[in-house]
């Protein structure tokens, strides 16, 4: 086929690009209505990690989230997802992934993109370089080499050409995603009674916190920043303070 589209109900909610997608699919899926900053917040956004390195520029940060693959680790575990990456291949092996996900019927998540080349957002396009993006494509139509995908911050399908899929999907995110990333993603037909999902999540979210792994991550490590904090001015140059 040349051309195929998976109309799906569309939420919008701004700023969760990485889980809107599947957000989406999952309330499609199951009826359930989870809201996308439950799905955030649970898999990964609200935690906190305190990175301390010698020989980094600045040898002391924080983050107020988890990588993405995280992110989809706990995904997995909270809502059943089975998901699955593949990054860092050629734009054409990548796009032709998607669509042999969408013949199945199956929404592909990608990225990570670079807003300034998604035609579609004209607040950003040809203007301001905003990296990294994800969004859900749901179509393709190889006869007007275009993509159709939803946006977490926008309502109604949009449509990308390939050639600036191209240049938006072209460059890899250190530490995040490699270039030209598609995240399939399947859910079991069985699924948890929403009580039980929530109540999955919350418990994850709080055991996180209060029982990392290391004591850099959670509330230990906001502990431990509280004691060393003061003392980042003995340590860190005028430089220092101002990278971002």
């Amino acid at each position: 086929m040349q051309k195929k589209i998976i109309e799906i109900p569309h939420t919008v909610c701004p700023f969760t690009c990485t889980v809107n997608g599947l957000g989406d699919v999952y309330r499609w899926k199951t009826g359930q209505m989870i809201h996308d900053e439950f799905l955030m917040s649970t898999s990964g956004m609200a935690s906190f990690f305190y990175l301390k390195l010698k020989k980094a520029k600045p040898p002391f940060m924080v983050f107020w989230s988890q990588g993405i693959k995280k992110q989809y680790k706990n995904l997995e575990h909270i809502f059943g997802f089975k998901i699955n990456i593949k990054e860092g291949r050629s734009f054409n092996f990548a796009l032709n992934k998607v669509k042999q996900e969408i013949e199945k019927g199956n929404p592909v998540v990608i990225g990570p993109l670079d807003m300034f080349y998604l035609e579609y957002r004209n607040e950003f396009f040809q203007k301001i370089h905003a990296f990294p993006h994800f969004v859900l494509a749901v179509g393709y139509d190889d006869t007007e080499s275009k993509l159709f995908l939803y946006d977490c911050d926008l309502s109604g399908m949009q449509i990308l050409s390939y050639n600036n899929l191209k240049l938006a999907w072209g460059k890899d995110e250190p530490g995040y995603m490699k270039r030209n990333a598609v995240i399939t993603f399947s859910l079991s037909e069985k699924h948890l009674p929403l009580h039980k999902v929530i109540k999955k999540g919350l418990l994850l979210k709080a055991n996180e916190m209060l029982n990392p792994p290391i004591r850099n991550l959670g509330i230990p490590g906001i502990r431990k920043l509280a004691k060393e904090f003061l003392g980042w001015e003995k340590q860190l140059s005028k430089e220092d303070y101002k990278l971002d």
